[in-house]
Parts: structure tokens; sequence; C-alpha cells
């Protein structure tokens, strides 16, 4: 996925701003991660969740219902 130029895989699209989706971003490099967050932000994508902690962080940050579906 090419972010600063607007080509974004398909698969990406299909869960912009779904109800109850959540597109979950990791990077090895946190700093990195959290650039490529905002600018998915910055392009209109509301549903992003940068794990910076492992699944267990994830785990306990996002919300109830979520994970519950």
């Amino acid at each position: 996925t090419r972010i600063k130029t607007d080509k974004f895989l398909p698969q990406l699209y299909a869960y912009k701003n779904k109800e109850n989706k959540i597109i979950v971003l990791y990077h090895l490099d946190e700093k990195r991660g959290i650039d490529y967050t905002t600018q998915l932000f910055e392009k209109g994508f509301d549903n992003l969740f940068l794990l910076n902690a492992g699944v267990e962080g994830f785990g306990q940050e996002i919300p109830r219902a979520w994970r519950d579906g």
C-alpha cells in the first residue's frame, strides 16, 4: 500500500469506515506506525487502531462490543 499516493489495496476499502469493523495497523517502528496511521486518518479512514502493545494490548484497548461482536 502506498499511502502518500492514495494507492491502497482494494481490501482496505472494504473496511473503510464500516460499522463494527476496525482496521488494525502494526509496524515494528512505532513512530512509523503512528505516521502511517495519521496519513490514513487524514485520508478519511476513521476506524483505525495502531497496535503498539502486542495482541494483549489490543484486547484491552478495543471496545468490548467490537471484541464480542
